[in-house]
């Protein structure tokens, strides 16, 4: 349906638009530019976020997604004006647009756009510290979230200096469980089946936030993990003992993303883990 040539819709009008879709798409039906939308909004004495959220209060599948993500490709973007409110923003290559689309649907209400383009790499992060580097440009998917008081706060808590642009993202003191570590290794994860270990690349992070990591995992998860520096910063490795047990979890969490199928294959080797090992993961 199009809303084109249109007046300027009632509050009621506006108020029901808004709550089933963004600024962008309602700009779009009426033909008109978001500016526009906003001044209409305004002079109702809407918000958007208000409109959209109503009395909807974040889910636990929601916080553990989130929590995944930040420990991987997620982030809380950085806004110029101190007292606006942070968004969550998470990217990915064109081939996992569906892995995209899926953290895209699981935000709802708070997601605000998905949307495909061009980023090339710029400066990274290594071991707590910002690196200059510029890498080859490539076709990405990212999905934003609407700016709110929620990632206000998650800002605050992932982030060293919450109000600097480049700043380095740390641990907070989060609980871990299946569905988070789950999100999480689908973005940093590796699954070598030759040698039956798994690899997340935790560059990103300082050497005392890997340390807190391995320390999480083990309290929450009950599995045991090593802080390893191969060169280029550290990286978390779990070994044979545990690995049928991380990858029939993960695998059993991911499995309705086949764009993530070749990351979460594996054949199980029973004698790989200890009766110990399984008692010790599954009753805690």
């Amino acid at each position: 349906m199009s809303f084109r040539k249109l007046q300027k819709p009632s509050r009621d009008v506006l108020a029901s638009l808004l709550n089933e879709f963004t600024n962008h798409d309602v700009a779009e039906k009426f033909g008109v530019g978001i500016r526009t939308i906003q001044r209409w909004r305004d002079s109702y004495g809407l918000s958007h976020v208000n409109v959209r959220l109503a009395d909807h209060e974040m889910t636990q599948f929601q916080k553990d997604l989130i929590t995944g993500c930040l420990l991987g490709d997620g982030s809380i973007r950085w806004m110029r004006n101190p007292t606006w409110n942070n968004r969550f923003s998470f990217k990915q290559t064109c081939k996992r647009r569906e892995y995209v689309e899926f953290v895209y649907e699981s935000l709802l209400p708070y997601s605000s756009r998905i949307f495909d383009g061009k980023s090339r790499k710029g400066p990274i992060q290594v071991d707590g510290e910002i690196k200059n580097g510029v890498g080859k440009e490539f076709q990405e998917t990212a999905m934003y979230t609407m700016s709110c008081s929620e990632f206000s706060e998650m800002r605050k808590a992932w982030y060293a200096e919450p109000h600097q642009k480049n700043s380095a993202k740390v641990v907070p003191d989060i609980q871990l469980n299946w569905t988070a570590f789950s999100y999480w290794f689908a973005d940093d994860g590796s699954n070598n089946r030759s040698r039956r270990t798994i690899t997340f690349s935790t560059q990103s992070f300082s050497e005392t936030d890997v340390d807190k990591l391995v320390s999480i995992i083990l309290r929450d998860l009950s599995i045991e993990t090593a802080r390893r520096n191969w060169g280029n910063g550290p990286v978390i490795v779990i070994g044979s003992d545990y690995y049928d047990i991380v990858m029939g979890r993960v695998s059993g969490e991911l499995k309705h993303l086949p764009c993530l199928s070749k990351k979460f294959d594996y054949s199980p080797k029973k004698s790989s883990i200890s009766i110990a090992a399984v008692s010790v993961v599954y009753n805690c």
